[in-house]
């Protein structure tokens, strides 16, 4: 797998990640490279898709851009284009392409540099600009050993042995070089690096395998066929992988991790003598004339041969035989011992002999992995089963199962004859059966010694011994995955309830604007390939995949709204019971409560709105807030339909006020809101007339008149530099109220409008007054709809009562809303004074000035879900403090278990959605050392405490506590709850100003 930084983990594991992509080309075949993701302030990608696996030589991608806009062309051909003139021809075969991607949070807008990855570069093979978008098809670097013909046959190797490593990079030296390759940028000549290797040099020596390769004619074939065939000879590959020292990608020469034993030989050239030992791990093996006595004897056959097969069956048998493997090479006087202890890398066997005729070769590490292997035998990556979307096939055939292997080659010392090395793994012929393969190697192979066939056998058994791909998994983009990584996917308790390690055989990616997903397959563990072994198998006869079709309806079929849309999802036809691992596509149908049929109707091509491989269809343009029903059908590559589904119906969301600010707006919609129009009573100076109200405004209760009666205009007490209407709050007599209106506009129903007026007064009277504001609604023949016009979270209050407000002269500023009743037509705003009388009968209280009413149409729709709650955000909700006395009393004790308490706000969850949530309680004081703690309650029941606050006095900080939760899905209807108690030993006011509950949206989906 591809090292990851800390904050790359971090990143992919993310729930509300974004993946960005860029995607950059040589201009006119060069080294200048042009970002098509920003060319002329223009993102130019649609889409990327790559992938790769263990039976493909190299990665490939297509990439789709748009062709034009306006003089700009991608099109090849098209020399006018801006675009060709610029920078040459840019999307053009052989030019040089890469891809970077970067994995931020959703609310991060650009990337920094540092965490963009390069996940592809290559070169372009085929451009197809004949539609809307531009098709590009590339090949990453592995395209040019692919594409590079030996031409010239040569001779590598050496009677001696060359390091299989240096003989490709002489095949590499001798056939590629620069200007043969055209646009892609290599080396000179190009490179071999190993795991390990820096540069310096680019292949570490000690990741070498050891193998050697003796004298052979290279034949005219591709460079990468000659590699590969090099390479499989031990079961390594070399393959373009971004190499993590060198920061950059390269040739890489490797292996996956296989266990491969420690080795040891005995040949026997005659016949040894009784009472002759040979020893292996402290254990002494005799030979003896007749039958052994004890598992430390073999008896000496009558042939040379007999005498090997005698031998290998005692050390199966003898006090070794947990540590070692014995085998009797076919057609040869030679034992093979093999040793393969788990967790044991590094140490080794002593392993002598003293017997006459005989040779042996021993010693070695027990355990361990064969140099230059990628990764180990620990997963590279834990996935939950929340991190993969769906498990796309989980299968095993054993169609490709091949758990006995014979490999035979020629002997060197006798090209007359051949040696034949057999390798079974026996847990796997005893659960699959014994599945059989032969390898003959030819006259000029490599593979010229029993260690070297039986190496050849064990890593063809690694690779082959398991069933094929036995899982497919679908994901959030996962960019790191590479072949030969091992994964851990816990128990899901549907497919598997304990955790699977499995190894990637194959991964594709698919990024676009709004999506990226990843497609894994794996198989029981790590392995370098199956077709390229079954390509070189014998007569190997292969079955045709069972068709397992299934005629059932799709499973787990649901519905969940959208803004003028829904949205529908069922489970991948391939992982039903039975599947329908034939899938080719599904049909969608949908009508709404208008329809004949509705809900329970009959799918025609009338009510097809989508068709496509895919478990999601998202259908949109249907009317908002109407009943729809929906049904899918399953169609099988031979066009057989499933059952049809049942049906499904739900209603299509409105734009509701959790979608936009209720106070962004689209204008004062009331007619003369800062009374700056007198056209009924012109006077210069303004403000007009002292006797006739500004206009659109008149007096329904009381007078206009000048500054001694109720109503006239004030230029000088203006905060907007228009005019003030002013109140001059005197009043004679008896109780008295004056009602001022303004003439009615035309009125939405069920919508929310926001309400802004500011106010002053001139501090008479001890600063007391009595005044309320409303929004009046009426229907369509104008008859009043009451008080459900009442303006809501103003920052005052105001009634029939005089309070005391202050200062004097200073403005203030109200800003609540209103929601439009059911039937609204039209509305006006109405103020309403009050003066009441004192015990002599005359009161007098501060004269007002009224600068503007504001009423403005907000851009969001309410959905009814209580008058006490109020949008604040586009996607922020804020619950009224609801609190029913003002204090934390001291019988509210802290405990543990933070019993409910009087001291709560409240929240109704209007949609089943994600959300995060802070909550805060605070006093106004707290005795240092007492606690003070704030929790979270869904439905009573508790969903986080905070941790508490310890209180150190008002002079050092103000008592606060916070309760916050993470993601987490509610549903509607749920009810929020914060608390707050504290153990301090006298009653503490609540600061009311800075406690509050935010409930935020965090997704789109349910």
């Amino acid at each position: 797998m591809r090292a990851i930084t800390a904050g790359q983990s971090r990143a992919l594991q993310n729930q509300d990640r974004a993946t960005q992509m860029r995607v950059q080309v040589s201009a006119d075949g060069g080294t200048t490279f042009v970002d098509l993701s920003r060319l002329k302030g223009l993102d130019w990608v649609d889409s990327v898709s790559y992938g790769g696996g263990i039976d493909m030589p190299i990665v490939t991608a297509g990439i789709e851009i748009r062709r034009q806009s306006y003089n700009h062309s991608f099109a090849t051909l098209l020399d006018s284009s801006a675009f060709n003139r610029t920078f040459g021809t840019l999307l053009d075969v052989n030019n040089q392409i890469f891809v970077e991607i970067a994995v931020v949070g959703h609310d991060q807008a650009r990337p920094g540099e540092s965490e963009w990855v390069e996940i592809f570069r290559g070169n372009i093979d085929d451009v197809d600009w004949s539609g809307p978008t531009v098709k590009v098809k590339a090949r990453d670097g592995g395209n040019v050993l692919v594409d590079t013909f030996i031409e010239t046959q040569r001779l590598y190797g050496s009677g001696a042995g060359v390091t299989i490593e240096a003989v490709i990079r002489g095949i590499l030296d001798d056939n590629i070089n620069i200007p043969e390759v055209g646009g892609f940028s290599v080396a000179n000549p190009l490179e071999l690096y190993s795991v390990n290797g820096t540069g310096a040099p680019a292949f570490n020596p000690a990741d070498s395998p050891g193998f050697l390769i003796l004298e052979y004619i290279q034949s005219k074939e591709s460079v990468h066929a000659a590699i590969r065939r090099l390479a499989l000879m031990i079961g390594f590959d070399a393959k373009y992988l971004f190499h993590t020292i060198t920061d950059q990608f390269q040739l890489v020469w490797r292996s996956p991790v296989r266990p491969i034993p420690a080795q040891g030989k005995l040949t026997l050239t005659g016949q040894p003598i009784a009472a002759e030992t040979f020893t292996i791990n402290l254990t002494a093996m005799t030979a003896v004339a007749g039958a052994p006595a004890t598992s430390s004897e073999f008896q000496i056959g009558a042939t040379k041969e007999d005498t090997a097969q005698n031998i290998a069956d005692a050390l199966n048998n003898s006090p070794e035989a947990a540590n070692i493997f014995a085998d009797k090479i076919e057609d040869a006087s030679v034992v093979l011992i093999e040793w393969f202890l788990p967790g044991t890398a590094g140490n080794s066997i002593v392993f002598t002999e003293a017997m006459t005729n005989t040779t042996a070769d021993g010693g070695g590490t027990l355990g361990g992995t064969k140099t230059g292997a990628i990764g180990n035998e620990i997963p590279d990556f834990t996935f939950d089963q929340d991190d993969y979307a769906s498990i796309g096939r989980l299968s095993i055939s054993k169609q490709n199962i091949r758990n006995v292997q014979r490999v035979t080659f020629q002997d060197p010392a006798d090209l007359n004859s051949r040696i034949t090395v057999v390798r079974s793994d026996a847990a796997s012929v005893l659960k699959y059966g014994r599945r059989f393969m032969e390898i003959t190697e030819d006259s000029n192979s490599q593979i010229d010694t029993v260690e070297e066939a039986a190496n050849f056998a064990n890593i063809a058994l690694r690779d082959l011994s398991e069933p094929d791909v036995q899982q497919s998994v679908d994901m959030r983009y996962f960019w790191p995955v590479e072949d030969f990584d091992l994964y851990r996917f816990k128990a899901n308790d549907q497919h598997y309830d304990t955790d699977q390690d499995l190894a990637v055989v194959k991964f594709s990616h698919k990024l676009s604007k709004d999506s990226a997903r990843s497609s894994i397959e794996t198989r029981g563990k790590p392995s370098g390939g199956i077709e390229r072994w079954l390509s070189i198998e014998g007569d190997n006869i292969r079955n045709a995949a069972q068709d397992l079709r299934s005629d059932n309806a799709a499973d787990n079929m649901s519905l969940s709204p959208g803004i003028g849309g829904i949205i529908v999802t069922y489970d991948d036809p391939r992982t039903m019971s039975p599947p329908i691992p034939d899938w080719a596509t599904t049909k969608c149908h949908v009508i709404d409560d208008d329809d004949v049929g509705f809900p329970d109707f009959a799918p025609t091509d009338a009510n097809l709105v989508a068709v496509g491989r895919q478990t999601r269809f998202e259908i949109a343009n249907l009317q908002p807030g109407k009943q729809h029903a929906a049904k899918v059908v399953i169609v099988d590559l031979l066009g057989n339909e499933s059952v049809v589904s049942t049906f499904l119906q739900i209603a299509t969301e409105r734009v509701g006020s959790f979608h936009e600010n209720n106070e962004r707006e689209f204008g004062t919609v009331n007619p003369n809101p800062s009374f700056g129009i007198f056209t009924k009573s012109p006077k210069d100076p303004p403000p007009g007339s002292d006797t006739i109200p500004p206009d659109f405004w008149f007096v329904s209760v009381g007078t206009w008149g000048v500054a001694d009666t109720n109503w006239f205009f004030s230029a000088t007490k203006s905060c907007s530099g228009d005019v003030a209407l002013v109140w001059n709050g005197a009043a004679t007599g008896a109780f008295a109220q004056f009602i001022f209106t303004s003439e009615p506009w035309i009125a939405e129903e069920d919508v929310i409008y926001s309400a802004q007026f500011t106010w002053s007064h001139d501090g008479d009277d001890g600063n007391k007054t009595a005044w309320s504001a409303r929004v009046e609604f009426f229907d369509k023949d104008k008859v009043s709809l009451g008080a459900a016009g009442t303006i809501r979270d103003t920052l005052g209050a105001y009634g029939d009562t005089p309070i005391a407000i202050t200062p004097a002269n200073t403005p203030f500023v109200d800003r609540g809303w209103i929601t439009s009743p059911v039937g609204a037509r039209y509305a006006a705003v109405v103020i309403r004074s009050t003066v009441p009388v004192s015990a002599s009968g005359q009161t007098k209280i501060p004269t007002i000035f009224f600068d503007h009413f504001n009423i403005a149409r907000a851009l969001a729709k309410l959905d009814a879900f209580g008058a006490t709650d109020r949008v604040i955000a586009a996607n922020t909700f804020l619950a009224p403090f609801l609190s029913s006395t003002p204090n934390i009393d001291t019988a509210d004790k802290f405990t543990p278990g933070l019993a409910a308490g009087p001291i709560e706000h409240k929240y109704t969850i209007p949609f089943t959605k994600e959300y995060s949530i802070v909550g805060k309680i605070a006093l106004t004081d707290l005795t240092s050392g007492k606690a003070l703690v704030a929790r979270l309650l869904n439905n009573g029941s508790p969903l986080v405490v905070g941790s508490p606050h310890v209180g150190q006095g008002t002079t050092f900080s103000t008592p606060e506590a916070y309760a916050v939760t993470g993601v987490i899905v509610l549903a509607k209807g749920d009810i929020i709850t914060l608390e707050g108690k504290h153990n301090d030993t006298v009653s503490r006011t609540l600061d009311d100003s800075e406690c509050f509950l935010r409930i935020t949206q965090t997704s789109d989906q349910g």
